[in-house]
């Protein structure tokens, strides 16, 4: 991230955040490429559902009650996938995530999403992380991907745990290390105090403009982003074993990935998978 006082989180200007924001559209069109398989959808699409249709799906839901009868609106499953497949466009790319989420039940997700909604809800400033340990009980539903399904109910207050909006608004300027509810929180207070700042700007613009700046400083750029090592531990995503010949076997090593995704879950009360 630069070190430009005119774009750093903590002095940016109304204008320079509004100018920002205007390029959000076209940074993500030059980096959406086009999709190999028929029904894929571009990043291009995928955002532009992620941000104008699904909310009001969601609050539709929540107005009339649907079958399901509650107070908040829910996610379907093929909705989670879609997000997902969006996070996975528009950040690095895990493939196995998405077959792990595919693999919660429909109902499942449905009862999960609206618990979560109704507990954020009821309380938004007391429930913010009681909501996101429920959503992060769905396989292959990590802290940061729990904050974009709750991001979509509250898009004005809940930010989205990226990389970019991390380096952006918590001090120090580096990428998260954890990918728990500790980082998150000071990512969500960057941005309250980033946005109290600035007339109360909605956390998903917060969110775009710090895409914006990131990709255009090249620090996390579509090269980088390539020849970067995928890190599942931010996500609960299972890395299926493969067995060596028994000559190639030792013993005595120390805790494998399961065991450091265990450790990582149990940071948001959830299981690891």
């Amino acid at each position: 991230m630069a070190n430009d006082d005119d774009i750093a989180a903590g002095s940016i200007t109304r204008a320079a955040f509004d100018a920002a924001l205007s390029r959000y559209d076209a940074l993500i069109s030059s980096v959406s490429k086009p999709v190999k398989v028929d029904g894929g959808e571009t990043l291009t699409q995928l955002d532009a559902w992620r941000l104008n249709e699904l909310p009001e799906v969601v609050h539709a839901r929540a107005k009339d009650g649907g079958e399901v009868g509650k107070k908040a609106g829910w996610l379907e499953k093929a909705e989670v996938e879609r997000l997902v497949a969006w996070k996975l466009k528009h950040g690095t790319f895990r493939p196995s995530l998405a077959k792990l989420v595919a693999s919660n039940p429909p109902p499942t997700v449905i009862t999960t999403t609206q618990s979560a909604y109704d507990q954020y809800s009821s309380m938004p400033h007391k429930h913010l992380t009681r909501a996101l340990k429920t959503l992060a009980t769905l396989k292959g539903i990590g802290p940061a991907t729990a904050s974009l399904l709750l991001s979509v109910l509250s898009p004005d207050r809940v930010p989205f745990f990226s990389d970019e909006l991390y380096k952006w608004v918590v001090p120090g300027g580096k990428r998260p290390s954890k990918y728990d509810a500790g980082e998150y929180m000071a990512l969500f207070q960057g941005v309250a105090e980033l946005r109290e700042r600035l007339e109360e700007v909605p956390a998903v613009d917060v969110e775009r403009v710090a895409y914006v700046l990131e990709k255009e400083a090249g620090q996390v750029g579509a090269g980088a982003v390539a020849k970067r090592k995928a890190e599942a531990v931010d996500e609960k995503e299972v890395v299926p074993k493969t067995k060596k010949p028994k000559s190639e076997r030792k013993k005595g090593k120390g805790a494998g990935a399961g065991e450091v995704l265990r450790r990582s879950a149990r940071n948001v009360g959830g299981t690891a998978t």
